[in-house]
Order: structure tokens, then sequence, then C-alpha cells
């Protein structure tokens, strides 16, 4: 039988408060086993069950890698894994924006369930200095108004061109 520890306060001033265990009146148990709260409001808390949860009131960042060769090819300086469940990126009232030299999207699902699912409510734009490829098993383009394609030197198509019906690959367009 494991005695639990009693809960602890480690500091309690006007910048911050560290608390170790539940935090409020003593027959209410929160599930906290540390809190740490600043006078800016900001908070991080851990939970007994294992979560994490902080809220932080302004601007916050992490810079790491100050130590890796960066000769060394594909050198990790953070990784986010996640052993189940999903990672979400949320910015409600604003942008998300990567940027790296390089980057690289890779899916491991069986059985054809590696997808890669865009959507947008405006524009999607891809734009490349060098050459855009599209390579896959089958090709689909759907134009709800039409498919345009201009440039100024020549339009090449290897392969047969066969016309056929709407509905044979795409359904009804309309």
């Amino acid at each position: 039988d494991i005695k639990e520890a009693p809960d602890y306060t480690i500091a309690n001033n006007p910048h911050v408060a560290i608390v170790s265990g539940p935090i409020g009146p003593e027959e209410t148990d929160d599930k906290r086993d540390l809190t740490i709260a600043t006078s800016s409001r900001t908070q991080v808390v851990y939970a007994k069950n294992g979560n994490k949860i902080e809220h932080v009131q302004g601007y916050s960042a992490e810079t790491c890698g100050h130590n890796i060769d960066g000769e060394q090819k594909s050198a990790v300086a953070k990784a986010i894994l996640a052993s189940n469940g999903d990672i979400v990126l949320c910015a409600e009232s604003g942008d998300v924006r990567i940027k790296a030299k390089n980057l690289y999207i890779e899916t491991s699902g069986e059985d054809k369930q590696g997808n890669i699912m865009m959507q947008a409510n405006g524009q999607v734009s891809i734009s490349a200095g060098d050459d855009l490829k599209l390579t896959g098993g089958d090709i689909c383009m759907i134009g709800e108004k039409s498919i345009n394609m201009k440039t100024n030197f020549d339009v090449r198509i290897v392969g047969n061109l066969t016309k056929m019906k709407p509905t044979n690959l795409f359904g009804k367009l309309s």
C-alpha cells in the first residue's frame, strides 16, 4: 500500500504559485499533480492521468538544435511524437506557416490507407520554380467550370486520347 504524498505549496508569492497536489478546497480533488501559475496568468498543469495543459497568455516560442552540426544530414532537432491519437495544429483566427529548406510529407498507412487530403473553401495554389510533377496510378482532374492550360511552348501528350462519356470516370459532374 503506497502512501500518497501530502499536498505541498512550493512557492506562493506575487510572481508565481507552484503547488503539488490539488488546488482548492480540501474536500475536492481536481486531479492535479503539479501546478505552476504566474502573475501573467500563464499556467502549466500536470494532471494525475498523465495529461499536461499549458495556457500562455502571449507569445510562446521554443528554440532547439543549437549544438547540432548543420552539415549533418537529417539531424533531428525537435520531434513531436504521438504513440496513439492525432496531432492537431489549429489557428482559429490566424494562419499556420511551415518554413524549411525542404518539406517532406509522408504517410505510412496500410492497405491504401496512407492518404493526403487537402481541402480549401477558397483557392489552392501550387507554384514551383522548376518542375511540378504529379504521379499516380490514375490522375483525375475535374473542372466544374473549365480546365485551362497555358504555355508559351509546346503541350506534349504521350499516350492515347480517348473520348469518354462524363459518367465513365467521375460520375455526374453536376
